[in-house]
């Protein structure tokens, strides 16, 4: 992931954060509205990061993880890996569930909600898949090669 490009977020959502996500290192690699959630997605030297932010309620559920190290580690079910996963909820039953797949080359979160909603906005080298339930959103963020191979395996 070092190789895809920095995106140019709107605001300071990195920075306005309580997680630790500003400072030096810190590159914003993809954003994604899902509803009315914004979807932010970043690496440092060696971790992969999501944030959600919930305008309304005006809170963000965080989530960091490192890549593997070498390729005995982790999860290799799907492509781009192997991945170190992570996964958090917010506090309210309406909150989303996010989880975060962290890979050298790629990195996958998977969003779900008790609501419908439509994805927007995308910004960086992301792609976006629904799964067959509607309510789970898959967010894949690497090169267009690594995305095409992960989205064909996600259901």
């Amino acid at each position: 992931m070092s190789k895809l490009s920095e995106v140019a977020l709107s605001g300071d959502p990195l920075g306005a954060s309580d997680v630790e996500l500003s400072g030096s290192g810190t590159r914003p690699l993809g954003e994604v509205r899902l509803g009315e959630h914004r979807v932010v997605s970043y690496v440092t030297s060696k971790k992969c990061g999501v944030s959600v932010f919930d305008p309304k309620k005006g809170e963000v559920i965080g989530l960091r993880t490192a890549w593997p190290e070498n390729n005995s580690e982790g999860s290799d079910e799907l492509p781009g890996g192997p991945y170190f996963n992570s996964s958090a909820s917010g506090a309210g039953k309406s909150d989303p569930w996010v989880s975060l797949s962290c890979g050298r080359n790629s990195m996958i979160i998977k969003y779900e909600s008790r609501d419908s909603f439509k994805d927007s906005h995308l910004n960086g080298a992301i792609s976006v898949k629904r799964s067959a339930d509607e309510r789970t959103q898959f967010v894949v963020i690497g090169s267009t090669e690594e995305r095409a191979k992960i989205l064909k395996k996600l259901s």
